[in-house]
């Protein structure tokens, strides 16, 4: 078996080549050759190295995961930084903004808790 039945548009390079043969899917020349394209040992340790892409998130996956992030901050921070993830990585997915937001939740985190320790020894 092929590595372009193996592995389909999971690898950029049989991506390229499909795209091209699409693009002259008219030409018998093409479709000829296409046809018989193998992938050489290099080529196929490639391909293999390439896993599908996970499914997407839905909407209810990411407003439980995005609360559950927010409930290590105090309430009055939450929307703030939900909005700055929200705004750097909606473009990207949720995924991307949940990685964002669980970065930005870190960073704050302990200087948090540090300044309501100090808060509480009135200091």
């Amino acid at each position: 078996m092929s590595c372009q039945n193996r592995y389909n548009n999971q690898c950029q390079q049989y991506a390229k080549k499909e795209a091209y043969r699409q693009a002259n899917r008219r030409n018998p020349l093409i479709e000829n050759l296409m046809a018989k394209w193998e992938c050489d040992e290099e080529f196929e340790k490639t391909c293999s190295q390439h896993k599908p892409f996970p499914p997407r998130m839905t909407q209810e996956e990411f407003d439980k995961t995005q609360i559950e992030i927010l409930n290590k901050l105090p309430k009055e921070f939450q929307s703030a930084v939900s909005y700055m993830a929200w705004e750097s990585g909606h473009s990207a997915g949720y995924e991307e903004v949940i990685g964002i937001l669980r970065e930005m939740v870190g960073n704050f985190e302990k200087p948090i808790q540090e300044f309501e320790k100090r808060i509480r020894t009135g200091i």
